[in-house]
């Protein structure tokens, strides 16, 4: 692979760091966290909806 060596030696450096591990290991856990979260708001209101329809 001709141009790995300049992402590696890009890797190497404090901005590249950032930009190639660093970020995008953010955006994933931020993506995960908004899935979880999502979950967490379908699981209140299956829950709330539940206790509605026990009462009547």
């Amino acid at each position: 692979v001709p141009y790995l060596g300049y992402a590696i030696e890009t890797a190497r450096t404090t901005y590249g760091f950032l930009a190639l591990i660093i970020i995008p290991a953010l955006i994933i856990v931020w993506d995960q966290a908004q899935k979880i979260w999502e979950e967490i708001k379908k699981a209140r209101k299956n829950k709330a909806l539940g206790m509605v329809n026990n009462k009547s």
